[in-house]
């Protein structure tokens, strides 16, 4: 399929849904996403699992090939997801996030501002701001082992 960019362009998505630019309403759950956001090859994006439920994207998110976002989720601004990357449902990620290839992130977790997250990582537990997961697991803050 390649890649889709721009305000009015939308990645595949599930039937019914649709992604939402400016005020468009939907009756069913929906996507909404930002402006500038940037879809490479089969990305996969579920939407609000119940009605006038929605799953968020930011602006200026990356999102490489094979990335699957669950229902519900919420992105912020300025992250990049590498191959791979798997997002269950009620997920909240932040601002300036990197989740490394094949990393998955297990359903309602919470991941703050500048977190990175080394590849092949499975998150159970929420990460806070200023974090990196390292790709044995483990969690530094501000450079030092949590």
């Amino acid at each position: 399929m390649g890649f889709i960019t721009g305000p009015y362009m939308s990645p595949v998505v599930e039937d019914g849904a649709m992604i939402v630019n400016g005020k468009r309403v939907i009756s069913k759950g929906s996507i909404i996403s930002g402006r500038n956001n940037y879809y490479q090859s089969y990305v996969s994006i579920k939407r609000g699992l119940y009605e006038k439920t929605h799953t968020v994207i930011g602006n200026d998110n990356y999102f490489s090939s094979f990335v699957n976002i669950g229902h519900n989720t919420k992105i912020g601004n300025n992250n990049f997801f590498a191959p791979g990357v798997k997002i269950a449902g009620g997920v909240t990620v932040g601002n300036h996030v990197y989740l490394g290839m094949n990393s998955s992130v297990v359903q309602d977790i919470e991941i703050g501002d500048w977190v990175k997250v080394a590849a092949g990582n499975v998150i159970t537990k929420n990460i806070p701001s200023n974090t990196y997961v390292t790709t044995k697991g483990e969690y530094r803050k501000n450079g030092y082992t949590k």
